[in-house]
């Protein structure tokens, strides 16, 4: 049996452009050529009928031609194959592969990539909207994916995605899309109907609640003083409060924290000098930053707490947020929301629940106010300028008060 058996396409017989074969044990036949600044290219065509072979072989050949004159990559690909590429390419986020796997890929995966067009993307607006809704996912019971490793199911909510999700989406969209021309794929960037995501400001405090807060939750842990499980758990979140304020901290960031993980800290030596790191995971991955020194007392004050209701020091791999059994606190919700209640401070001017994400954005509206870079901050946070810029940039017209009014001297 011969290697190959050829069988040229009566189209190209003077010039020999292409050559379909079939490779040994296998039915269908296939085509190669070769293309100048491309390379050869070998794609199967999918038929065992020889004549049929040939005309799709014809039908190959003048496609990538007409792509390479374009100055596009003549390899066929879909988009699904090219979305695996840029994910492989870029190593992105799982939440910006899950995106573009589960919705770009059902929407247009199966079409070749140069069909990515201002209009083949028309519908994707409207079709993403109704996806849980009246869409391909109205059936679907659960969604699994993967987060720091993880496997994790939830059911799906059965609302339109809102303006902001729908903004983070078609800036994934877009690079997908920018990859796809700068990689010779498509022509041009296809524009589409943007969103725009409504930058509402987050639930924060003024420097007096937080005092009001603080000053309730001691007295709260003063009432408590013949009552040891309810001291020690008032006590705890006395200084979660204080640290969550001195460090801007994500409640999960918060939640995973130990003792081994609080640099440079010393609760036998006093508390002047000591230049404290905090290194926290969250949204995936290990970061480290410095925290104000005012939360130092209430580092202290759990260790002291924790020794006393534990009966040992507080180990390296203890939480530092745990409980009187040295067990993982998953979140202090309850015990906040009654003292936001008590104190009238559940909802902020505009009526929006705070919570315990609101101290995180009281730190940095405080380091804005105190004219801290924006740049240092968003990296101390580990969140981008454009976050802070986007949902924090009001903040910064009290910073500019005294510039925004110089002293007349006379009127």
């Amino acid at each position: 049996m011969e290697k190959h058996s050829f069988k040229h396409s009566p189209v190209a017989l003077s010039k020999n452009e292409w050559v379909v074969f079939r490779r040994p044990g296998t039915r269908n036949w296939s085509v190669r050529f070769s293309l100048p600044g491309q390379g050869q290219i070998r794609e199967s065509l999918k038929t065992a009928d020889e004549v049929e072979a040939n005309r799709r072989a014809a039908k190959v050949y003048y496609a990538a031609q007409a792509r390479a004159e374009a100055g596009l990559e003549a390899r066929a690909k879909t988009v699904a194959q090219v979305i695996e590429e840029y994910i492989q390419a870029k190593t992105l986020k799982d939440t910006h592969a899950a995106f573009l796997r589960r919705y770009v890929v059902e929407f247009c995966g199966r079409k070749e990539v140069a069909h990515l067009t201002t209009k083949t993307l028309s519908n994707f607006l409207p079709w993403r909207k109704a996806y849980w809704i009246t869409g391909p996912g109205k059936d679907i019971q659960l969604i699994i994916y993967m987060r720091a490793g993880k496997r994790i199911s939830r059911p799906p909510r059965r609302i339109e995605p809102s303006d902001s999700t729908l903004y983070g989406e078609q800036v994934i969209l877009k690079k997908f899309l920018t990859y796809c021309k700068d990689h010779g794929y498509i022509v041009a960037v296809p524009t589409f109907d943007k969103v725009t995501a409504t930058d509402n400001a987050r639930p924060s405090f003024a420097p007096a609640e937080i005092q009001t807060l603080q000053a309730t939750a001691y007295r709260r842990i003063l009432e408590a003083q013949h009552h040891p499980r309810v001291k020690f758990d008032r006590t705890m979140l006395y200084a979660y409060i204080g640290i969550m304020v001195g460090t801007g901290m994500r409640p999960t960031e918060a939640q995973r924290l130990k003792w081994s993980d609080i640099l440079g800290f010393n609760a036998d030596r006093k508390y002047e000098g000591q230049k404290v790191t905090i290194r926290v995971y969250g949204k995936g991955k290990f970061r480290e930053f410095i925290p104000q020194d005012n939360i130092l007392p209430d580092l202290g004050l759990i260790w002291t707490v924790q020794k006393e209701i534990w009966q040992r020091d507080p180990l390296s791999d203890d939480y530092v947020f745990a409980d009187e059994n040295a067990q993982q606190v998953k979140s202090y919700n309850s015990g906040l929301n009654a003292l936001l209640e008590e104190c009238n401070l559940k909802k902020d001017y505009r009526g929006v629940n705070r919570t315990a994400y609101s101290f995180r954005h009281y730190h940095i509206t405080s380091m804005l106010n105190m004219n801290v870079s924006v740049y240092k901050l968003a990296k101390n946070c580990g969140t981008s300028v454009d976050m802070i810029e986007r949902f924090y940039s009001h903040v910064t017209l009290e910073s500019m008060r005294e510039d925004l009014r110089p002293r007349a001297t006379s009127y």
